[in-house]
Formats: structure tokens, sequence, C-alpha cells
């Protein structure tokens, strides 16, 4: 709108307080950049006068310090799975390391996006760095798949745990 149409009696009242991001944004800049540039042009009366400018930004940092800034807890990020590196990220104790190895290659052929934590780090600092990095899913290969052959599966968001066979697997982490 041209400035002279906007209505000065704006009552502040009448706007509500609302929580939002800004992803990207747009800034008139009127003529002042080009006023000190000499950017000119001629219209169609052939007077040269100065052009107005603006400009925009969308940038990947702004989305994803977005993302970031609300998808986190105390533990760290929860990256939601429609934007998650990874659907999910396999840890195992060292008695579990061919299974979890197998499972892993698995998940690849049924399409399932998944990291394997194979670093020489105690079982507990993996769970937590899990955690921290916000995997949407943490499948764990611990006693309980020693003894039952289940594996157990901890949702990042909620907590939840749940244990499941290779196909209820697979089922959770391509239908969620």
């Amino acid at each position: 709108k041209d400035v002279e149409s906007v209505d000065k009696n704006i009552n502040l009242k009448d706007f509500k307080s609302v929580n939002c991001l800004e992803l990207g944004h747009i800034f008139q800049l009127g003529q002042f950049y080009s006023e000190k540039m000499n950017g000119l042009f001629v219209d169609s009366d052939g007077v040269k006068k100065s052009y107005f400018m603006g400009c925009y930004g969308i940038g990947i940092n702004r989305v994803l310090g977005a993302i970031c800034e609300n998808n986190c807890d105390e533990y760290g990020l929860v990256w939601p799975k429609s934007v998650s590196p990874y659907s999910c990220a396999i840890i195992y104790s060292s008695e579990n390391e061919k299974a979890a190895e197998d499972l892993y290659v698995y998940l690849q052929q049924k399409d399932v996006e998944v990291s394997l934590n194979d670093r020489e780090d105690s079982f507990g600092s993996k769970i937590k760095d899990c955690k921290l990095l916000g995997f949407p899913y943490i499948i764990i290969l611990g006693s309980r798949f020693l003894e039952d052959g289940l594996f157990e599966v901890e949702e990042r968001k909620s907590f939840n745990k749940f244990f499941l066979d290779r196909e209820g697997l697979v089922n959770l982490l391509k239908n969620k």
C-alpha cells in the first residue's frame, strides 16, 4: 500500500501475541541505496528517477535453526521424522555386534534411512548420544535381544518403548 493510505490510528489492543519463527524476510529499502549509488531509470515521461529497492532472504540455516529451536528437550534434539537425516539409529552391546550389522544391512535393503553407531563407546554413552542427536527411533540390541530376539525400540519424542521383530520394526519405521 502507499504510505498515505495506511491507517495511522492503529490500536495495539487489536493485535494478539503469537509465537512464530522467521524463516525468511523481505525488506523494502525504498530509494535509500539507489540514491546513494546514483541508480537511476528513465520513466515514461523521460524523467530520471531513483529506483525502488528491496531484498529478501530465505536460508537453510534459518529453517534448520527453527526446527532445532522448536524440537528439543532437556536431552537434546527431537528431529521430526519428515526432516530427520536418519529414521533410526542402531546401538548394540558388544555381544550383539554381528546381529546389529545384519539388521543395518536388512533395514537399508528395506529403504530405511538408518545409522549404525559402531563407535567403541560405552552402551550408556551411545544411548545418550542418540538422544542428544535426536534420531526419531533408537533401536537397541541389548540383553533383551539375547533373551528373546526382539529389538528394543525407543521413540525419541515420547520415550515409548516397543519390542519388535524385524518385520514389526520395518512396519514401524516405514509407516509411522
